[in-house]
């Protein structure tokens, strides 16, 4: 019972950092005007800077994750948070751009390595019984931390300076990363006798399940990406709302993707077959999607529709990262397997703003229920099959 509660305390301060990671934009986005105005950066130069912090991920995510398997789990996550704790640093101190650029590409870097480690620690110390519900609670990162980052941006807003607020995400980042000399340092053996970097990078990029898995994986965060872009500018369109209102609705409604990664977990929990919950969830985001595009007149059955597919997303991406464990041969490639999925995912939220504003110039609401309909319809489909939750794996 000791060990058992102690492994949850260790998986709840893994989420921690996750969340305090993503927090690191969360933070600056409302901060954006004040930090601009200081750096003498355009908005321009800022979207660039918010970019830069998937493209590690985007590029190399896989390759970090390949390394957490090498160096262990406690030395992943405690690796990753110094690194955004540098770049906390490095932007207090920064007077221009470029220093802008590179504490996003810093902490992106850092949080590409965490996004490896976190999923591999759930894999190798939690039961059989517990790991889909705290891989579906690690799943709704995103949205806790760039929802936490705004609540730690609003509570320093009050002392004028940006700085305060980035000053206090260093000092938490800094303490939760300390607590995690709590983690067990653990790195899985293999049956073939050992890690080996390149080998684990050619292994992730070609085993069918996990290239798959990938891939599904990808989908729902890059439409709930889209979606979150322009939806303040079509609500405000379409019901003649104040941009900042609507705005305001998109931040508030897609904390819903947590209750939609706890529900999954739960219902998973109770043997509920992730691939019947899965279809379900695509099929719900689905028309919600169609709902939310081609407005009714109807301000109330748009924003009921928008909590339905926060939710939906917060399913299908915990079912996502719950089912990874059960499509791996071998858990010492846990953090390759992890890694490779995050990198998917970065590639998407790289890619999504340049077509979701494309299509925005265009007003043509059809095409975002279209990409979004035969986007959710191609993950039902390429999601690989996996066993039951009776499935033997290797001893951990």
């Amino acid at each position: 019972m000791h060990m058992v509660g102690k492994s949850q305390l260790v998986l709840i301060l893994s989420y921690v950092l996750t969340v305090f990671g993503m927090a690191f934009v969360g933070v600056l986005v409302p901060l954006a005007g004040d930090l601009g105005r200081e750096l003498q950066v355009s908005a321009a130069n800022l979207g660039f800077a918010i970019t830069m912090f998937s493209v590690p991920s985007a590029v190399a995510a896989t390759m970090f994750g390949s390394a957490v398997d090498k160096l262990g789990l406690r030395l992943g996550h405690m690796l990753g948070g110094f690194i955004i704790f540098s770049a906390d640093l490095v932007l207090y101190f920064s007077h221009g751009k470029f220093e802008l650029y590179a504490a996003f590409l810093i902490s992106g870097t850092g949080f590409a390595i965490i996004s490896a480690a976190a999923p591999a620690l759930i894999m190798a110390i939690s039961s059989p019984e517990t790991e889909a519900r705290a891989m579906s609670l690690w799943a709704s990162y995103a949205p806790a931390g760039l929802s936490f980052g705004l609540m730690l941006a609003v509570l320093s807003g009050a002392h004028g300076d940006w700085r305060f607020a980035l000053a206090v995400h260093a000092a938490l980042m800094l303490g939760v990363t300390l607590l995690c000399l709590a983690v067990p340092n653990v790195a899985p053996t293999s049956p073939h006798g050992g890690a080996d970097g390149w080998k684990d990078l050619v292994w992730a990029f070609t085993d069918r399940g996990v290239v798959r898995l990938a891939i599904a994986a990808s989908i729902p965060p890059a439409i709930g990406y889209g979606t979150a872009l322009v939806v303040p500018s079509v609500f405000a369109s379409a019901y003649h709302l104040p941009l900042a209102t609507s705005s305001t609705v998109m931040a508030l409604v897609n904390l819903t993707t947590i209750a939609g990664s706890a529900l999954a977990g739960v219902a998973m929990s109770v043997r509920v077959r992730p691939v019947l919950l899965y279809g379900a969830a695509a099929f719900a985001g689905a028309i919600a999607q169609i709902l939310i595009f081609h407005p009714t007149g109807m301000l109330g059955l748009a924003i009921a529709a928008l909590v339905i597919w926060t939710a939906a997303v917060g399913i299908l991406m915990a079912i996502s990262m719950a089912i990874l464990p059960d499509i791996l041969s071998d858990l010492s490639r846990s953090g390759a397997a992890a890694g490779l999925v995050s990198q998917a995912i970065a590639v998407g939220s790289v890619a999504t703003p340049t077509l979701y504003f494309a299509v925005l110039s265009h007003s043509q609401g059809a095409a975002y229920s279209a990409i979004a309909c035969v986007s959710l319809l191609f993950s039902v489909v390429i999601l690989p099959a996996w066993r039951p939750a009776s499935r033997t794996t290797l001893a951990r």
